[in-house]
């Protein structure tokens, strides 16, 4: 039997992006299920973690409402029933992560247009507190779990997504122009125009 083909060596560090860059964060805890069989986690997850802190932001930020069903009362803004369906995915992973580590997952908007908008998220490896340091004390008879501490504003991302969503009108899926107010403002307010792409489609650093 063959050996299993190596790991492939880690992107460059050309275009890693800092912690300080990016304006929400999620913590997601990693599963035992989530590393594959080279011990590390599998590249699909990091696209589940940057979903769920996308949807978290929007819901939670942005008044998106993506439980609404026929019967309920119509909006006040009609253009506010709307969908936000993902157009395009992208991911460049520098550094592996592995379980039982929590991802930090920070978002911010690159590109803001009248219907659509463009995500970037970076993903980090948050340190154990405890590793190194035996078996964690007993608090009342129980094992407290360690919090994932603190991110130094200078760390750079073990991996970088980028996500773009076209909101669209929930019954005829076509594009809302301009996208309802409430999400507007909400995803101005993590919008870093810095880190946009110029014309040549390289990231400005």
């Amino acid at each position: 039997m063959s050996p299993p083909p190596p790991t492939p060596p880690p992107a460059k560090a050309e275009g890693r992006r800092k912690a300080s860059g990016f304006r929400y964060w999620l913590d997601v805890q990693t599963r035992w299920i989530d590393n594959d069989q080279y011990g590390h986690i599998n590249n699909a997850v990091y696209y589940l973690a940057a979903d769920a802190a996308i949807n978290a932001y929007l819901v939670s930020h942005c008044a998106l409402q993506p439980y609404r069903q026929p019967t309920d009362p119509p909006p006040s803004d009609p253009r506010a029933d709307v969908l936000g369906l993902m157009i395009s995915t992208s991911a460049i992973y520098y550094a592996p992560a592995t379980f039982p580590c929590v991802l930090r997952v920070g978002l911010r908007v690159i590109k803001l247009g009248q219907s659509s908008v463009t995500y970037e998220l970076g993903m980090f490896e948050m340190p154990d507190p405890t590793k190194g340091q035996g078996l964690p004390a007993l608090e009342g008879g129980k094992v407290q779990a360690p919090a994932p501490g603190e991110l130094d504003g200078e760390a750079l991302a073990g991996t970088l997504t980028r996500a773009t969503h076209v909101y669209v009108d929930r019954q005829n899926r076509r594009p809302v122009r301009p996208m309802p107010e409430a999400i507007g403002k909400g995803l101005q307010a993590v919008r870093v125009e810095e880190w946009a792409e110029d014309g040549e489609g390289k990231a400005r650093l």
